[in-house]
């Protein structure tokens, strides 16, 4: 899910948390916003927003980063940090 949120982010400006989710469950083959979807996609923005992919600005949410060079290195967590039980799971 969070590969299609940066997908629909990479192209276009910032967008209002609404128009966002529309945009989400469009790529996703959705063709309206109901309750359920507007919940699942609305709590799989924020995850976005927590895990840096966006960042929301005063209720716009845009890309963080287009690419890793344009993550400050304090925000990239090196792989050999993570748990080797987690390595497998990356993949």
């Amino acid at each position: 899910m969070l590969c299609i949120i940066r997908k629909v982010f990479s192209t276009g400006g910032p967008r209002h948390r609404e128009t966002a989710l529309h945009y989400v469950a469009e790529a996703l083959g959705y063709q309206r916003v109901g309750t359920a979807i507007r919940n699942v996609l609305g709590r799989d923005l924020l995850t976005a927003v927590k895990r840096g992919i966006l960042e929301n600005d005063r209720g716009e949410l845009r890309l963080f980063a287009r690419n890793l060079t344009d993550y400050h290195r304090d925000d990239r967590k090196p792989i050999s940090s993570a748990p080797s039980s987690q390595l497998g799971a990356a993949r």
